[in-house]
């Protein structure tokens, strides 16, 4: 993948939520969406303490709104937190028993969009990366069950090795089968579609992984 995708998974939910309060789709034993996309970042990265400002950039919701999730997640003994001078650093909290359990739940649900990330994101002639079918309808607030995850590449010259090799490290992680499908960039962006597949994916739900950074921001992802 080109430089222009960086190598950072921080802040890209900040271009991918959907903003709701009721139970979200992908896992609806939980209270909200910004609810379960911060025990995600949190039982990510376990060792590490965040501001409120870094949760809510990473979030793409404001610092009051993180405040609130990040008191409901100390009081149920998932997360702690410190004062260093005004800055209140938050983390999960290692010694719960909760934490394991949860990160089972969280990872192959909010999880899907970090995970697929970090393995797919630094394959060389990778261009895109989405999350196409019922995982990327049920992120987007369809009430419907999830089976495979069809992960679509958008790529020219992609090692296809290295592809099916991330789908199944991938899958390893989140539990799930992951269905790699790709398309050239011609085809993808062709307008209008020549590809009855890609016209009518199109039309549905779809979750940008990561695209290029010179790429304007649209459609449904």
């Amino acid at each position: 993948m080109t430089a222009a995708h960086g190598s950072s998974f921080h802040g890209l939910y900040a271009n991918i939520h959907v903003m709701k309060s009721s139970p979200p789709s992908v896992l609806p034993l939980l209270r909200s969406e910004t609810q379960g996309r911060l025990l995600d970042a949190l039982l990510a990265e376990p060792g590490r303490e965040w501001t409120l400002r870094e949760l809510a950039d990473q979030l793409g919701v404001s610092p009051a709104t993180v405040m609130r999730e990040v008191d409901r997640a100390e009081q149920a003994g998932i997360a702690t937190s410190r004062r260093l001078g005004n800055t209140r650093l938050v983390a999960a909290d290692s010694d719960s028993p909760l934490i394991e359990p949860l990160r089972q739940l969280l990872t192959p649900t909010f999880g899907v969009p970090r995970v697929l990330f970090e393995e797919f994101a630094d394959i060389d002639g990778v261009e895109e990366v989405h999350v196409v079918g019922s995982w990327a309808a049920a992120w987007h607030g369809e009430p419907r069950a999830v089976g495979d995850l069809d992960v679509l590449v958008i790529a020219e010259h992609a090692d296809r090795a290295a592809l099916y090799d991330a789908a199944d490290r991938a899958e390893r992680r989140l539990g799930r089968p992951v269905d790699v499908i790709v398309r050239s960039p011609a085809q993808w962006h062709a307008e209008p579609a020549g590809d009855p597949w890609v016209a009518e994916v199109r039309q549905r739900p779809i979750v940008t992984v990561t695209r290029a950074a010179t790429q304007a921001e649209g459609g449904r992802g």
